[in-house]
C-alpha cells in the first residue's frame, strides 16, 4: 500500500505541474553573487537568484544584531558545549531583516542548525532544528500581495511527521503566516508551493502522517493543502482541493472491493489498541480503508459518503460513535 500511495503522489503530482492552472514558482540557477537579486514580475513570481549566502550584513544595521550565538541555544545541547568559533554562520537581507543560518556539526551524519530573523526594534526570531535552514521560497511573496516572505524548513530527526515549515511575511513587523508539520515530498524539503487556481497566490502542499488514537490499524499519510487567507494566514484547504484525495479514495475502494469478494463472511472491525491479536496484511489494509475513506471524505466535505461507508460495514450506533473518533483524529483538517 505504501508503493501504491507514494505512485499515486507522484502521478498526482506530475498531472497538476501539467495543468495549465498550476505555476511552479520559477527558480534561475546562477552562481552565488554578493547581494541578493530578487525580481518580483507582474503576476507575483519571483525570477531569483540563489541564496546569496555571502550578503553583507546592510550599513544600516551595522552592529545589530550582536554576533552571539541566541541566548538558549546552549541550554538545547547541554552535552556539546557550543562556541562561536564552532559556528559558520550565513547572512541573507530580506527587507530590513537580518536572516542567518547558524549550523555546528554533532557528528558525521547529524547537525544542528538556527535560523534567526533581526531587525532594529523587533525580537528577534530563532527557529532552531536538525537542521533548520532556509527554503529556496524565501524572498517571493508567496501570498501575491507584494511582502516578501521568509521561508524556514526545520527537521527534528524523527521519521513521522518530522518536519516542519514556518513562514514569516517580512513586512513593518514579521509575521508568521503558516506553520505546517509533515513529511518530506522530496529529498529538499517538506512540501512544495504551487499556484493551483491561477490566482497569484501560492499554495502549499505537504504530506503528513496521521495516527489513529483509537483503532489498532488505522493511519493516514496523505497530501494537506493549505490556502492564505488573508488575516489568517495559510490554513487547511484540501477540500478546495479535490484531485489531491479523490486518487486515493478511488485505491481505497478498489482494495475494499476486492477483500469483501476474497473475504465475504468476515467482519470489519476497529480493534482497539492491546487488542490485535493475529491479523493478516488483506484484514489490515481493509480496516485501514474503511477508516482512511472515513477521513478523506470528511477532509473534502462529504460527511454524507462518510457516514454511508460506516453504515456499510458497522451498526448505526457504533458508526455514530465511530465518527466522532475519526473527526477528534483529524481535528482541523475536516472541512468546514
Amino acid at each position: 500500500m505504501k508503493a501504491k500511495f507514494i505512485v499515486l503522489l507522484l502521478i498526482n503530482y506530475i498531472f497538476l505541474n501539467a495543468c495549465d492552472s498550476v505555476a511552479l514558482i520559477p527558480l534561475t540557477e546562477v552562481p552565488t553573487p554578493k547581494t541578493a537579486t530578487l525580481i518580483l514580475s507582474p503576476t507575483n513570481t519571483l525570477a531569483v537568484t540563489a541564496i546569496p549566502w555571502s550578503t553583507p550584513t546592510p550599513v544600516t544595521l551595522s552592529g545589530y544584531p550582536t554576533l552571539q550565538i541566541p541566548i538558549g541555544l546552549t541550554d538545547i545541547f547541554p552535552k556539546v558545549p557550543i562556541k562561536q568559533v564552532d559556528f559558520s554562520t550565513h547572512e541573507l537581507y530580506i527587507g530590513k531583516y537580518v536572516v542567518r543560518n547558524w549550523c555546528k556539526e554533532l557528528g558525521e551524519f547529524s547537525h544542528a542548525c538556527i535560523v534567526t530573523v533581526s531587525s532594529i526594534g523587533e525580537k528577534q526570531i530563532e527557529i532552531t532544528g536538525f537542521p533548520a535552514w532556509l527554503g529556496r521560497q524565501t524572498g517571493v511573496s508567496l501570498t501575491g500581495n507584494g511582502i516578501p516572505d521568509i521561508v524556514i524548513d526545520t527537521a527534528s530527526g524523527g521519521s513521522d511527521n518530522g518536519e516542519r515549515v514556518i513562514v514569516y511575511e517580512a513586512g513593518d513587523s514579521p509575521r508568521m503566516i503558516l506553520t505546517a508539520i509533515g513529511n518530506m515530498v522530496n529529498d529538499q524539503e517538506p512540501g512544495e508551493f504551487m499556484d493551483l487556481n491561477g490566482d497569484g497566490s501560492f499554495e502549499y502542499i505537504g504530506l503528513r502522517r496521521f495516527w489513529s488514537q483509537f483503532c489498532a490499524y488505522c493511519e493516514l499519510w496523505n497530501p494537506i493543502v493549505y490556502e492564505y487567507q488573508g488575516k489568517s494566514g495559510y490554513v487547511p484547504a484540501t477540500y478546495k482541493f479535490k484531485d489531491f484525495l479523490n486518487p486515493l479514495i478511488e485505491d481505497a475502494l478498489d482494495d475494499l472491493s476486492g477483500f469483501r469478494k476474497k473475504y465475504p463472511n468476515i467482519l470489519i472491525q476497529f480493534t482497539a489498541r492491546g487488542e490485535e491479536g493475529n491479523i493478516n496484511d488483506d484484514y489490515f489494509r481493509a480496516v485501514n480503508d474503511v477508516y482512511k475513506l472515513t477521513a478523506y471524505y470528511l477532509m473534502l466535505g462529504q460527511k454524507e459518503d462518510a457516514m454511508k461507508i460506516l453504515n456499510e460495514n458497522f451498526p448505526p450506533d457504533k458508526a455514530l460513535e465511530y465518527i466522532e473518533e475519526i473527526r477528534s483524529d483529524i481535528g482541523l483538517f475536516i472541512a468546514p
